[in-house]
């Protein structure tokens, strides 16, 4: 039986805690967002999908054209060594 999805507000973000991957593979289709934009820690959408081990919104975010794998966080950790897990 699938568990019932449960759609939480956090930080006026609506996010699924079940398919966060499903929903942001969604998002991706609008025309336009933005994947170059920066939240408060300087998280771009790449960055955010491989520190959550989203390897299929990752793919999909590298065939945008203003999408920068290069971009670092607050941290100085860009995409690859979240997605690598030396976080």
């Amino acid at each position: 039986m699938k568990e019932k999805s449960i759609i939480n507000i956090k930080n006026n973000n609506i996010y699924d805690e079940n398919n966060m991957e499903e929903i942001a593979l969604e998002l991706l289709k609008n025309p336009n967002c933005n994947l170059g934009q920066v939240d408060s820690y300087g998280c771009t959408a790449l960055i955010w999908a491989c520190q959550n081990k989203m390897e299929k919104v990752a793919l999909e975010i590298l065939k945008y054209p203003n999408c920068n794998p290069a971009q670092v966080d607050s941290y100085g950790c860009n995409a690859l060594i979240l997605a690598c897990g030396y976080n």
